[in-house]
């Protein structure tokens, strides 16, 4: 008997919460729309939703345009506190090569976030001949897959898996 549901992103999320029976007499549907539907592919689930949250009060508005404002649709920025990310920021590593670009990527390292289309990609790129580097912070259950997948490709140079960092902003501080 729960008071509300909430589906954290569109896709298999929302078709769940579309499909889902109330319980009890009241139960409120809301719907995050973390990222965007750009061709509004699950319309449909969004519109059974009692009500739909963006992260963006410019997403919110586009939602409600392309839902024709038939569902409520509201917004909460993400909850960062800017001051707090810069401060941690300060505190760089600076352990990459100087002389290439620097990219960083955070993220939970899973089949759906794309870090072994990525890794091919680097590949590609490496093999073509630019010259950069790529930290990957964060965890998940990919990790010993795309640890393997960059040494089989000789790719330890240029791709690094930092592992979960308590303070992800001094790496991202790194990035060209």
């Amino acid at each position: 008997n729960y008071d509300i549901l909430i589906a954290f992103q569109y896709g298999i999320t929302i078709k769940a919460l579309a499909g889902s029976k109330p319980s009890t007499n009241f139960i409120t549907k809301v719907g995050w729309m973390h990222g965007y539907d750009e061709k509004m592919i699950q319309k449909k689930y969004y519109l059974t939703a009692d009500k739909m949250i963006c992260v963006s009060k410019e997403s919110a508005e586009r939602l409600r345009r392309d839902l024709d404002n038939q569902v409520e649709v509201d917004y909460c920025y993400n909850l960062l506190d800017e001051r707090v990310i810069l401060e941690k920021a300060k505190h760089t590593l600076e352990t990459l090569q100087n002389n290439v670009p620097k990219f960083v990527s955070v993220g939970r390292l899973s089949e759906e976030k794309g870090y072994s289309r990525l890794i091919d990609i680097v590949k590609q790129l490496s093999d073509e001949g630019f010259a950069f580097q790529l930290k990957i912070v964060g965890n998940g259950p990919k990790f010993q897959t795309l640890q393997k997948k960059i040494e089989e490709s000789d790719l330890a140079e240029v791709v690094i898996l930092c592992g979960k960092q308590s303070n992800p902003y001094k790496i991202v501080a790194e990035a060209d």
